[in-house]
């Protein structure tokens, strides 16, 4: 594998040929890591963690770490060594490789990017290629999620309104009720287009400040009234300890139906993840959210919405580069318009693969089930709701170029609920092209 050999050779082509080299431990670190023993590379620099600080030290320790999967560890010790190695191209790469191991793509391509443009050695070219792709393909795969991209897209929608699907149902109190097409399953094509905006600056080694910007729009061929536009914003900073790293972020979203203002969510996050070797990321997370409805009549849904939970993710090696990620999440949604029948605990489990089975495609599956019990009788029909929701999304992305993407997305939703008002289904699908820069 070229990334491996190429960590073979790393150490015999840093400019800096200083005497500390001569010193037995980086010596003894440098031989195994151009063996390839990078376990015990990493024991070793486990058990001499006062040499942290050291660049040389800190170079050879980041790539053991990395190498072992070892994300968090391995970019700290890399983003130490970048001071004394601006613009190292091993630097570059391995730190690009662990930006990967943590989930953050968009500044690993930008890693990869400034190294290509600096023309390295065909082989270290080669191998940052090999990496660009896995970065790339996972940014389009976002919404969002690229540092700036434009997007157009086409799509159709079996349940526009998110309606029931018969047109006569049977109620609580009143029994059998015979529906008007308002509230009934519609179907529909649309265009998508979206645009947005993210970056990252590396403070200092370990500290980092983050943002961004994202504005979509949904436009229906034939049903107007649900045509959505949204525009959303976020920042944040995360702090890197070595194998524990912390995030917290704001965020604020307004979603427009038709021409009106439906909804602002105003969000705070907190998370907490660890390396959880090898190779994987344990995550746990708070979150609050405030729902404030701005469309006639429905600010009787404003609400506080409060969340935990965990997950799991774990990037494999191979050239396929396949990825899992696993989460389990608590919240509990609170209306405060004397509404209790909106109010609701839910908890829900999604489970997420991805891989690129040949070079430029990605492949990609998502699986989840949400169950929501509501907390008082619906005021109407004296039953108090009980949903369970499935969803299955489907993903493939082919990066045409440098700039160019295609992804074609396919979905299905199936919620259950013990009040059929709210039962309903609906089948997806999406094409569209993203240019990023």
């Amino acid at each position: 594998m070229k990334l491996l050999k190429l960590a073979g050779w790393t150490i015999c082509c840093i400019a800096f040929c200083s005497s500390a080299w001569a010193d037995d431990l980086l010596e003894d670190l440098r031989q195994k890591v151009a063996a390839g023993a990078f376990d015990a590379a990493y024991a070793a620099a486990r058990q001499n963690d006062e040499r942290m600080g050291d660049a040389e030290f800190d170079l050879l320790f980041g790539i053991a770490a990395i190498e072992t999967g070892r994300g968090g560890e391995g970019v700290l010790a890399l983003e130490r060594s970048r001071l004394a190695y601006p613009r190292d191209a091993q630097v570059a790469l391995h730190l690009a490789r662990g930006y990967l191991i943590l989930g953050e793509a968009t500044r690993a391509r930008a890693e990869l990017e400034a190294l290509l443009a600096d023309a390295p050695d065909d082989e270290t070219a080669a191998a940052a290629r090999i990496l660009l792709e896995t970065a790339r393909t996972r940014e389009s795969a976002a919404a969002g999620g690229a540092r700036l991209y434009a997007e157009a897209g086409i799509g159709v929608d079996s349940n526009v309104n998110g309606g029931v699907g018969a047109s006569v149902v049977t109620l609580p109190v009143f029994g059998q009720v015979v529906l008007p097409t308002s509230v009934t399953k519609t179907g529909d094509t649309f265009t998508h287009l979206a645009a947005g905006a993210q970056g990252t600056r590396t403070m200092e080694p370990g500290l980092a400040v983050f943002g961004g910007v994202d504005f979509n729009t949904r436009l229906h061929a034939n049903d107007y009234a649900f045509d959505q536009r949204g525009l959303g914003g976020h920042a944040g900073v995360s702090l890197n300890r070595g194998g524990t790293l912390w995030r917290a972020t704001a965020s604020h979203h307004t979603l427009w139906l038709e021409n009106d203002r439906y909804r602002g969510v105003t969000g705070l996050a907190g998370e907490w993840a660890t390396d959880l070797h090898p190779g994987g990321m344990l995550n746990a997370f708070l979150q609050y959210a405030r729902f404030e409805y701005g469309a006639s009549g429905a600010g009787v849904r404003d609400a506080d919405f409060y969340g935990i939970g965990a997950g799991y993710r774990r990037m494999f090696g191979g050239a396929m580069r396949p990825t899992l990620a696993l989460a389990l999440t608590y919240g509990d949604e609170r209306n405060d318009r004397n509404r209790p029948d909106f109010s609701r605990e839910l908890w829900g489990i999604s489970a997420g693969f991805s891989f690129m089975p040949a070079p430029r495609w990605n492949l990609s599956a998502t699986l989840m089930h949400q169950e929501s019990g509501y907390q008082a009788n619906d005021p109407l029909l004296g039953v108090t709701r009980d949903d369970r929701y499935g969803s299955l999304a489907l993903g493939a992305t082919y990066l045409a170029d440098q700039r160019l993407s295609l992804r074609g997305e396919i979905g299905y939703i199936d919620n259950q609920s013990n009040i059929p008002l709210y039962k309903y289904d609906r089948a997806n699908g999406m094409l569209k092209l993203r240019y990023e820069l």
